[in-house]
């Protein structure tokens, strides 16, 4: 089953990142700012894992959508179902990587995707 993926980097290195996910037989290969997002099975994954020097982090995307504003990201976040993968006692993290006209300040989108994901939580009984 082929699965989306991002592959970050470092400014400048998003061609060689794309051509070393060539040659390890990724597909759907897309440059984007500091990252690289491909198509493969969970055995390129973890060659990817194992073999790219450019890559910074591989991610597995388990939503995308475009927000305009705090208040969309808020509602676009709370309607992904996180439960699938985290539980009401998960401790979790987020980094947060923002190139955006509509979000001026990282950690204020991070803070209104963290109360997304907590809100959800609790209007579920958490």
């Amino acid at each position: 089953m082929s699965e989306k993926m991002v592959a970050t980097t470092f400014q400048g290195l998003e061609q060689v990142l794309a051509t070393e996910l060539e040659q390890l037989g990724a597909g759907g290969i897309e440059i984007r700012k500091r990252a690289v997002a491909f198509e493969g099975d969970k055995v390129l994954l973890y060659a990817a894992n194992m073999h790219l020097f450019t890559a910074v982090r591989i991610l597995l995307p388990v939503a995308s959508f475009q927000a305009d504003s705090p208040d969309e990201l808020y509602d676009r976040a709370r309607d992904i179902p996180w439960e699938n993968w985290l539980e009401i006692q998960t401790t979790f993290a987020i980094t947060f990587a923002i190139h955006s006209e509509y979000f001026t300040h990282t950690q204020y989108a991070a803070l209104r995707l963290k109360d997304a994901i907590v809100d959800r939580f609790r209007s579920n009984g958490g």
